[in-house]
């Protein structure tokens, strides 16, 4: 399982988002805000100290007017890795994708704009 302190989505659906990252037990950071298309937003886990090293952590986008959904699992390691996700499809299908280790996103390598999520509180217990 790939190893990354960092996680990118990035909209290039047809439809408005947002996402967060999960943990097992429950366990979540504060949310990366409103993504329309060709926005992206990354969540660096090392600013979240209930996200030990070693769990499995994966993004959970939350589609304006649409199903959500969840990517790939991932595992946490403070290690200045980044995996990146590619949201794409429409409101009506809405599709995530974890893109290979070393993907760059066009956006970024094209005008270096990012809005990085940062927590105002530490990850927090929700009760199921």
């Amino acid at each position: 399982m790939r190893e990354v302190q960092k996680i990118t989505v990035e909209n290039q659906g047809a439809y408005v988002m947002s996402f967060y990252v999960k943990s097992p037990g429950d366990i979540k950071t504060k949310s990366s805000g409103t993504l329309a298309y060709g926005e992206y937003a990354t969540i660096d886990l090392k600013d979240y100290p209930k996200i030990r090293p070693g769990a499995t952590v994966w993004p959970r986008v939350d589609v304006t007017l649409g199903p959500d959904m969840s990517g790939d699992h991932v595992r946490y390691q403070p290690n200045g890795q980044v995996a990146v996700y590619r949201c794409h499809g429409t409101v009506f299908d809405p599709k995530i994708k974890l893109l290979p280790g070393g993907a760059e996103l066009e956006a970024a390598a094209a005008d270096g704009e990012a809005s990085e999520a940062t927590p105002s509180e530490p990850a927090e217990q929700v009760a199921s």
